[in-house]
């Protein structure tokens, strides 16, 4: 989008950009369910690349195979589950997910859910789509949760799961939406 800019009465075109990251979508199908560089899960076989938006769009939890297990460093723009079951986690300890930018986990369908079990580092997210996010890591990002749309679960007992404590670190429910804190500490 192009806007004209007169500074001191000289008209000059100004650009306004917006960078958006690459959607890549998760393949059911795959050779395996491992989230990394280099495993060929994503979008025809390709390998997944750091800064990309995650698109979650098969069977999700009517197949073997619904936890996608992170490994190695996998940086990611935001997650979008669309349909229901889906588990991000990290069996062998292996990987970090770390969220750039503060981006958006969607949960697209009200009474479909997804659960974050790794660690996810990184910046604050904003929680949209009417379905339920549960998150159960111990969480380090920092800055701001904003739960737009839906509901939020929290693993009980894990006082981390909000990500770091202290100033500019916070959590803020828009009407309509649920922050659960006192969900069980098991997963969907």
């Amino acid at each position: 989008m192009a806007m004209k800019c007169v500074f001191g009465g000289v008209v000059c075109a100004c650009g306004v950009f917006s960078l958006l990251a690459a959607e890549q979508v998760w393949l059911d199908d795959g050779p395996d369910n491992v989230w990394s560089v280099s495993a060929l899960n994503w979008d025809a076989g390709a390998g997944w690349a750091n800064g990309n938006t995650a698109r979650f769009t098969g069977a999700g939890g009517t197949q073997a195979g619904e936890t996608v297990d992170v490994s190695g460093a996998v940086t990611v723009a935001g997650m979008a589950f669309e349909t229901n079951g889906y588990v991000i986690a990290d069996a062998d300890a292996d990987g970090t997910l770390t969220l750039a930018g503060g981006g958006e986990f969607r949960v697209a369908n009200a009474g479909d859910a997804a659960v974050v079990s790794e660690v996810v580092d990184g910046a604050g997210f904003t929680k949209t789509g009417s379905g339920r996010l549960q998150l159960s890591g111990a969480n380090t990002f920092t800055g701001v949760v904003r739960i737009a749309e839906g509901t939020l679960r929290l693993s009980k007992w894990n006082p981390t799961v909000l990500g770091a404590a202290g100033s500019g670190n916070g959590t803020v429910v828009e009407s309509g939406a649920t922050l659960d804190i006192s969900a069980p500490s098991r997963t969907i």
